[in-house]
């Protein structure tokens, strides 16, 4: 598993992670580890709405096939 150093992280923010920690009854690191998940976690299901909204938004694209324009120029070396 990686390891992750964060500097800069002020007083304030410390205390309030220690009583955060404390209040679920496990470690900083724990709580860190447990906020990091569920950040990531909800930041998925946005990304992934947010990709299929503009796929419908451009819907089909049409045009010349770079799949044909591939072909055609390894035919023709």
């Amino acid at each position: 598993m990686t390891e992750l150093l964060i500097r800069g992280i002020s007083d304030a923010e410390i205390t309030q992670l220690k009583r955060r920690a404390e209040l679920a009854g496990i470690s900083v690191e724990e709580e860190v580890r447990r906020m990091l998940e569920a950040s990531v976690a909800s930041e998925e299901p946005a990304v992934s709405a947010r990709l299929e909204s503009v796929r419908r938004s451009i819907g089909v694209l049409e045009g010349i096939s770079t799949t044909a324009l591939l072909r055609g120029d390894r035919d023709a070396h």
